[in-house]
């Protein structure tokens, strides 16, 4: 006789373990966390939901090339992901593109080809981004308007300069004013200087210069800066040469910390930061070392190179209370290095510490979340958190994958997070996969899972996260690559995640990839001339009606209409097949027009698409000629790449009872949690489908809409005995699931 237990797992926010945890039974994530998760996303109270699907917003201007997203966040109202290209930059705000004129993608021209994009690194400023490459000098991007966007050089004032002249080389000007000439008492100079500053100390003050032509080892030609002219024309030996410009390259990293610009990691110099004047940037930045009789204060800019025991390039910086530094072999934090850890950062106080010593990936951001700092580690194999301890009084970067090594695979290449609606951070792997961290922190949240893409050969190239148009909360952007009737194409999409009331008042949501979506909806009110009859005119308050409508149905609740004919945008005729209630104004929104042939999808020509018609699961269509039909009318509908959500359980385990390890056992009897559902199918680990659950199916009255399940499901499959108890759950309609909990009764042999 063998023994029976009940079993519940009601947390599924531990995410995907790594299959070298699995027996860790000792571990008190083992039981909030998930064999296997895929395109399933976890909520932080615990239940598991499909993830949704992408809406297509447009195709990448060439496909060939590499493209990115950066985010630019303005307000809480104005925010832009912009696509940038080879030599150019799109925009797009309010989930659609930015256009100079209908079916014109506005664009900005910018310097950068494509295969140095992945390189960029930026940082912003109210309407200002500053963008850094080491082979480019910094370029500013300004916004006016949707469509007014500027590209300038970001130019340098005054510095920064590497320490003061201590050899008997003396400078020489041949002029006060102007563009000089500067001759050099001994060979100094090369062709790869032009673009750099000289600093001169000129009797009493300091002034400096730009090398605009190289003559020889001697002699450049340069052009003296600022308002004041030179004092003298005599030789000096206090001079000194600038770190940017010309063969030295530039910054390639900033941020923007106590009102400074502070940059770093140049070619000649990876490990040195470069800070600006306080409040002295926007289209120029100020670096000036002293004021220019000499005297330095705490307002002036200043140069700070990194001691440590390797010269380690400098990859991220990321403002806070202190400034934090990641290296590609190191963590350090930056202070005023007096008693308090906080006092503002002066030329004659900084102070850099070593705080761990893991290092970071090359052109992947760290992003601050609260007080901690997530960033990629050097092999890109690791997420670490960069977190304060004050039982050790330092910091420390914890190994957030530790429990998950698997989920990162082939490395990450691009990240960015997710503040709400739940803190995610988003991964794309180089393999073109895309995984999540579910991460709150105080809530002791960290949940991995993994993401697929509708679509042959669908790859994420990259991803960024701005505040949505609409609610609150931030949309997923991305573009995805995929092979498209044979073509290969990459397309900016965001991550539909808006539950909205569909048709009949029932929660829905958007569960296809690179879809789009049909609302027939209209923003008009609606008065019909009669309540029943053959040819009934009616006439909307606006011009909402078109002569493609010819062959489509009016709703009105239950009422139904067939438009017979086309007058003008404000009047059909119709043929009513069920009454209206009265010929009073029908009020905005309250009506529609339902259609079944849909158009408008030549860009997925051959391929096959998913249906959601008015929430129901409408079946799969191949796309002809741009378009498809369905087998009824409906106002809302869905359509497009088709995906499947996955999850399967740890093996069972019972904490009370030691260990079943190795112990055969048989499900009798599961019970789900189910909230918002329609559909699943479940399996086990000797079966992929048991049983499919097919509750808000086809046999449904269409007129109220579909049943959307929630509470507890019993189900009775014949699962057979095995070892571990696994229970599968998939998902491939475009509809949703979310599951608070999943519970076996079990009997144990053995």
């Amino acid at each position: 006789m063998g023994q029976p237990i009940e079993v519940i797992q009601s947390v599924f926010n531990r995410g995907e373990l790594s299959p070298r945890i699995v027996g860790r039974v000792d571990l008190d994530a083992y039981y909030n966390a998930l064999k296997y998760s895929e395109n399933f996303v976890p909520f932080p109270q615990g239940a598991i939901t499909k993830r949704t699907g992408t809406y297509f917003v447009s195709s990448v201007k060439d496909s060939a090339d590499t493209t990115i997203l950066i985010p630019f966040r303005f307000s809480t109202t104005q925010n832009y992901a912009i696509e940038v290209g080879d030599l150019y930059m799109r925009f797009y705000r309010n989930r659609g593109q930015v256009e100079s004129a209908p079916s014109t993608p506005y664009e900005l021209t910018t310097p950068w080809p494509e295969n140095i994009l992945r390189e960029l690194k930026y940082v912003q400023s109210y309407d200002r981004l500053y963008v850094f490459h080491k082979d480019y000098q910094p370029r500013v991007i300004t916004r006016t308007s949707d469509t007014a966007w500027t590209i300038s050089t970001l130019t340098f004032v005054d510095g920064p300069f590497l320490p003061e002249n201590a050899t008997a080389t003396t400078l020489t000007p041949s002029g006060l004013s102007g563009s000089i000439t500067v001759t050099a008492s001994a060979a100094l100079f090369s062709s790869g200087d032009v673009g750099r500053q000289i600093r001169f100390f000129d009797n009493t003050d300091w002034h400096y210069l730009t090398i605009t032509a190289y003559t020889d080892s001697t002699h450049v030609t340069a052009t003296v800066e600022g308002s004041a002219a030179l004092h003298s024309s005599a030789a000096r030996t206090r001079w000194a040469l600038s770190y940017f410009g010309g063969s030295m390259g530039w910054p390639s990293v900033a941020t923007i910390y106590e009102q400074r610009l502070i940059m770093a990691n140049t070619a000649s110099y990876p490990a040195t930061l470069f800070a600006s004047s306080t409040g002295a940037f926007s289209d120029s930045v100020t670096m000036s070392p002293s004021q220019a009789s000499g005297t330095v204060t705490d307002s002036d800019g200043f140069v700070y190179t990194i001691g440590d025991d390797q010269v380690n390039a400098i990859q991220w910086l990321s403002s806070g209370r202190i400034l934090m530094i990641g290296t590609t072999g190191a963590e350090h934090s930056m202070t005023g290095g007096t008693s308090s850890s906080y006092a503002p950062v002066t030329p004659s106080n900084v102070t850099i510490k070593r705080e761990s010593k893991v290092g970071s990936r090359q052109n992947v951001r760290a992003h601050r979340v609260g007080n901690a700092i997530l960033y990629v580690s050097r092999s890109g194999l690791k997420v670490r958190e960069l977190n304060y301890d004050f039982g050790i009084d330092s910091y420390v970067s914890r190994d957030v994958t530790i429990f998950n090594d698997h989920i990162t695979e082939s490395g990450v290449v691009d990240c960015d997070f997710q503040d709400e609606p739940d803190p995610t951070l988003w991964c794309v792997r180089n393999d073109g996969k895309l995984i999540g961290f579910s991460y709150e922190r105080t809530q002791q949240v960290e949940g991995w899972h993994r993401h697929s893409f509708g679509g042959v050969n669908a790859r994420v190239k990259s991803v960024c996260c701005i505040p949505k148009p609409d609610k609150d909360g931030d949309d997923l952007w991305l573009i995805v690559s995929r092979t498209i009737n044979g073509t290969t194409v990459q397309t900016v999409e965001y991550m539909y995640d808006y539950f909205a009331p569909d048709v009949n008042g029932n929660e829905s949501a958007f569960f296809v990839d690179s879809g789009a979506t049909y609302d027939g909806r209209l923003d008009a009110t609606l008065s019909p001339s009669a309540t029943s009859g053959s040819s009934v005119t009616f006439t909307a308050s606006a011009s909402v009606f078109t002569a493609s409508m010819v062959g489509s149905q009016i709703r009105h609740g239950l009422s139904r209409a067939l438009i017979t004919g086309y007058t003008s945008g404000t009047q059909v005729t119709c043929s009513i097949s069920v009454a209206f209630s009265s010929t009073s104004a029908i009020p905005s929104g309250d009506w529609s027009v339902a259609i079944k042939d849909v158009t408008g999808l030549s860009r997925l020509n051959g391929e096959t698409v998913s249906i959601c018609a008015d929430g129901y699961y409408a079946g799969e269509r191949t796309v002809d000629s741009g378009g498809f039909s369905i087998d009824d009318f409906a106002t809302i509908i869905h359509a497009g790449l088709p995906y499947t959500s996955e999850l399967r359980t740890l093996p069972v385990e019972v904490k009370s009872m030691g260990t079943i390890a190795g112990r055969i056992r048989r499900t009798n009897l599961i019970l789900f949690y189910l909230t918002n559902t329609i559909g699943l199918s479940i399996g086990n680990a000797l079966n992929s489908v048991i049983e499919v659950v097919p509750f808000g199916g086809a046999n449904e009255n269409l007129n109220e809409g579909p049943s959307v399940f929630n509470g507890v499901l019993k189900r009775e499959p014949p699962l057979g005995f095995d070892e571990e108890g696994i229970i599968k759950v998939s998902h491939g309609w475009p509809t949703n699931i979310t599951i608070n909990y999943i519970a076996q009764q079990l009997t144990i042999n053995g």
